[in-house]
C-alpha cells in the first residue's frame, strides 16, 4: 500500500465500562491477477475503510460482559484479491473467569 493510515483510543470509566475505538483506511494497493488471455496484470484493491467500535462492562473481577462492533460503515474491502472482508459484524459476549484474583493468591 502507499498509503495506510490507523487511529485507536480508549477509555475507562470509574474501572467499570471501557470503550475502545479503532479505524483504518489504506489506498494504494495493488494486486497481481490473470487477465481473461492468461496474462499476469496488476489490480487496484481500492482504498479500504474499517471502523470499529468495542465497550465491555465489568461486574466485577471474575464477570464481564462486552459488544463489538466491526466495520460499522458496511464497506465491502479487499485485503486480498478476491477475497473481500465481512461487512458490519457484531459480537456479543460474557467472560468469567475461573481463577479468580491470582494476584493475591499465596501458597501456604
Amino acid at each position: 500500500p502507499s498509503m495506510i493510515y490507523s487511529l485507536s483510543g480508549a477509555y475507562n470509566i470509574a474501572d467499570k465500562i471501557y470503550i475502545k475505538l479503532d479505524g483504518l483506511f489504506a489506498s494504494g494497493r495493488i494486486a497481481m491477477a490473470r487477465d481473461e488471455m492468461g496474462n499476469i496484470v496488476n489490480r487496484s484493491l481500492g482504498t479500504s475503510v474499517d471502523v470499529n467500535i468495542g465497550a465491555e462492562y465489568r461486574y466485577n473481577k471474575m464477570l464481564s460482559g462486552f459488544l463489538m462492533l466491526n466495520n460499522i460503515s458496511a464497506t465491502r474491502n479487499y485485503y486480498y484479491y478476491g477475497y473481500p472482508t465481512h461487512r458490519f459484524n457484531f459480537i456479543l459476549g460474557v467472560t468469567y473467569s475461573f481463577g479468580g484474583d491470582l494476584a493475591n493468591f499465596r501458597r501456604k
